[in-house]
């Protein structure tokens, strides 16, 4: 990985190059423009436009009804010491227009919503952290959700066409997915409820090389999905209603067995590593000879969800000015390859 080293001398004074590090930037072709709040951002942008959120807290919710590609600093709070953690306290809300967006590494007190009977197509919601998704009455081909936190269920509609749900660490169901739609290297953790199933009310889906931390059933009032190679904790030969095809999944696996570092509990924490043990049945059980879960396939998560924008990794800001009137500044980033 390519390391960046640069070193500022800034004539404006600590207090100046304070509020410029928590500046919104908006970037298109032409122009760099910036602003203090999320909202004046996104009503100045426009399509294609790819706006750079600084790590700082905003208290606002979110509208967007244009192609935008929104970068934060990423939400793990070991990767973001140096940055600050992008961090947003209200929902945000994709409407008609915002087909072919981005939301990638940022935080969310809130839910991500689709506009009620909105068309919002090929839309891509990567390393973030929120509290859940709600594509209840979304028109859509093309929905991505990987290398994410979930705090709560992720809700679809058989509407949607062509989802790939991958790499997520999710505390809730899947619900109302159809068409084919591939829920993939997930970590689906214990659910708050006993009803709760994390696949529910899911039909003609692709459930693959998951791992299922539920004791009680995986699926519910779901069919014609096809379950392969996934690792459940359930002791339950109904877990997966019968309605589905199983096929070289792996049950009753002792929960302590699984990650390197996971104590069964039904919140997230970043101190988790879920990462397989190297005696985890898991180990190489995928569909293609690789782990199960989040650190499967030939590309997995991400450590610490780090965004595809250069990381700063260190910062070191004089305490004050020099007798010129100049402020030093050192600040070290790592290109990322993705």
């Amino acid at each position: 990985m390519k390391k960046l080293i640069v070193t500022l001398s800034i004539l404006f004074g600590a207090l100046s190059f304070s509020q410029a590090q928590n500046d919104i930037a908006v970037v298109n072709q032409d122009t760099t423009a910036f602003f203090h709040t999320i909202s004046a951002a996104i009503t100045y942008s426009t399509d294609g436009d790819t706006i750079y959120l600084p790590g700082r807290s905003f208290a606002e919710n979110l509208s967007i009804t244009k192609q935008l590609f929104i970068f934060g600093t990423g939400h793990y709070i070991d990767s973001t010491q140096a940055s600050g953690r992008t961090e947003i306290y209200g929902s945000i809300t994709l409407n008609d227009g915002a087909s072919g967006g981005l939301l990638h590494g940022l935080y969310s007190s809130g839910s991500i919503g689709f506009g009620t009977y909105h068309t919002v197509n090929n839309y891509t919601i990567e390393r973030c952290n929120f509290s859940s998704l709600s594509a209840g009455y979304l028109y859509c081909t093309g929905l991505l959700l990987s290398e994410s936190v979930i705090r709560g269920n992720v809700v679809g509609k058989n509407t949607i066409t062509n989802v790939l749900i991958e790499k997520n660490i999710i505390i809730g169901e899947a619900q109302n997915f159809d068409n084919a739609s591939l829920i993939t290297n997930n970590v689906f953790l214990q659910i708050p409820g006993t009803s709760a199933a994390p696949i529910h009310s899911c039909h003609s889906c692709i459930i693959t090389n998951n791992v299922f931390m539920s004791p009680g059933r995986v699926s519910y009032t779901s069919s014609g999905c096809n379950f392969t190679n996934n690792l459940m904790v359930s002791t339950s030969i109904t877990a997966i209603e019968a309605s589905n095809s199983n096929t070289a999944n792996v049950d009753s696996v002792v929960w302590n067995s699984i990650f390197v570092n996971y104590d069964n509990s039904k919140v997230f924490s970043y101190d988790y590593d879920f990462h397989l043990q190297g005696t985890s049945v898991g180990v190489n059980l995928g569909s293609d000879g690789t782990n199960v879960g989040i650190y499967g396939t030939s590309n997995p998560y991400k450590p610490s969800s780090v965004p595809l924008t250069p990381h700063v990794y260190e910062k070191s800001i004089a305490r004050e000015t020099d007798s010129n009137g100049m402020l030093s500044v050192q600040i070290k980033a790592a290109a990322q390859q993705r």
